[in-house]
């Protein structure tokens, strides 16, 4: 587009509204400041949905595969109260927080590139840490 000066790779959802309020700061000293204004309406917009969505609640079952820890690993996290969660009374069903749920670094990158922590390879489902290394440099530009 003219007059846009693209913006340096790709951007996690979570540090999208940061960007933005520069990019309206940016915009207001070149006189821009309708352009500013929306910009800040969309990062405020944005903070507040991944604010809903990290508040959300799954059960353990699905924290597992987002996560990419075992089911029993997260159980016994909660039981060791290392791990919040929501449970309406003893013997009931496990509910998370999104935003508590824990990460294995090599899950984080692949939420990050938008792929399931249980889809780590085209191989029947196994991780393969070649594919990965290839994923991970073509995501960021690389070659393949």
């Amino acid at each position: 587009m003219f007059g846009l000066i693209p913006l340096p790779g790709p951007v996690a959802p979570g540090a999208m509204p940061a960007r933005w309020r520069q990019l309206a700061e940016d915009q207001r000293a070149l006189g821009a400041d309708a352009q500013a204004s929306t910009l800040e309406w969309c990062a405020s917009e944005l903070e507040r949905a991944l604010d809903s969505l990290d508040s959300e609640l799954v059960t353990i079952s699905e924290a597992a595969d987002m996560g990419g820890y075992s089911e029993e690993h997260l159980r016994r996290l909660v039981r060791e109260r290392t791990l919040p969660a929501v449970q309406a009374s003893p013997g009931r069903r496990i509910w998370l927080r999104v935003r508590d749920v824990p990460m294995k670094p090599t899950t984080a990158v692949n939420r990050r590139r938008g792929v399931s922590a249980r889809v780590a390879g085209r191989n029947g489902g196994t991780y393969d840490p070649v594919e990965d290394a290839r994923d991970i440099a073509q995501a960021i530009g690389g070659e393949r």
